[in-house]
């Protein structure tokens, strides 16, 4: 049996200074203009699933007189659900959510006429539990006027895993202790961090204004008609009405040169992630483990763990 939900929010953010064009007219004050926040989520799923395998089996005796072979039951309940959250907090930064939780029904007694549809609600206990998050954020870097040649994203992945201890005893000097008071859960997390810059050096040359050193006056003047005309006034078509001088030349093999690189790139990633063994709690809404270790946090929390038991 399974029941799955979806729904899609309606929503636009907030931009309260969107047609304030009378205050931030200037392109310095763009960053401010853009400011915007969306306080509904965009997406939101969950999904529901429960597995249950039953078996009876009997065999028979062939030999007569033998004592009745005993009936065999398999029994396998699984519950499992998730739930996903899409989350454009403003038009630069996404987030989404995920959580995965999976339980087990194995609370059998060595008796219980227990079968596929009985206490068919009951979930049983947790058995496994993972969560991610996914943030990608566009940095603005564009919209400051000398460095609109740039463009710049930033990606972070958190990921936080809980599993459930074995759920046998162990023999502790003729005492049964269930292991996980012994051994415990295990909780893993893991990040990611990825930079993303783009450069446009062809925008980056044209802010600098190279090109206008390679124009004489007269070439400058003739420079202005071809705006006009829609062709840019690059030194290569104004150069057609008149030849370059020697210095002319040779700076303009240099300027080739240097702008013969159009665009650039520069990524950094970094992974990181660590193991806590031994972990007895259950698990909760965020897998029972502090937040920032949920969430990918890197700091060394087992001093503190031990101090808490």
């Amino acid at each position: 049996a399974s029941a799955s939900y979806n729904f899609s929010f309606n929503s636009k953010p907030l931009e309260p200074f969107k047609n304030n064009d009378s205050i931030f007219r200037s392109k310095y004050w763009q960053l401010i203009k853009d400011i915007n926040f969306n306080p509904i989520p965009k997406t939101f799923a969950i999904n529901s699933r429960i597995n249950r395998f039953y078996n009876e089996q009997q065999s028979r005796n062939l030999v007569e007189g033998l004592s009745a072979q005993p009936e065999l039951k398999q029994r396998r309940f699984l519950f499992d659900w998730d739930y996903t959250i899409g989350f454009d907090l403003t038009k630069s930064l996404q987030l989404n959510f995920n959580a995965t939780n999976s339980a087990i029904y194995d609370a059998f007694e060595s008796n219980e006429e227990l079968e596929i549809f009985d206490d068919f609600f009951n979930t049983g206990r947790a058995s496994h539990y993972h969560q991610k998050l996914n943030a990608t954020y566009n940095l603005p870097i564009d919209k400051i006027p000398f460095l609109d040649f740039i463009k710049a994203d930033y990606a972070y992945t958190a990921d936080f895993d809980w599993q459930a201890a074995p759920q046998n005893t162990i023999d502790v000097n003729g005492v049964d202790v269930p292991s996980v008071e012994l051994i415990g859960n295990v909780i893993q997390n893991a990040n990611t961090h990825n930079i993303n810059t783009t450069i446009n050096f062809d925008r980056f040359y044209k802010g600098l204004g190279f090109e206008k050193l390679l124009l004489t006056k007269s070439q400058r003047k003739n420079s202005k008609g071809l705006k006009g005309s829609g062709l840019p006034p690059t030194p290569g078509r104004v150069n057609q009405k008149k030849k370059l001088s020697v210095g002319k030349k040779i700076l303009k093999g240099v300027y080739d040169v240097i702008t013969s690189v159009k665009q650039g790139k520069i990524s950094y990633a970094e992974n990181n992630g660590q193991m806590l063994p031994g972990y007895t709690e259950d698990i909760g809404f965020l897998g029972g483990a502090p937040t920032s270790f949920a969430f990918g946090s890197q700091v060394d929390i087992r001093n503190r763990a031990l101090e808490n038991g």
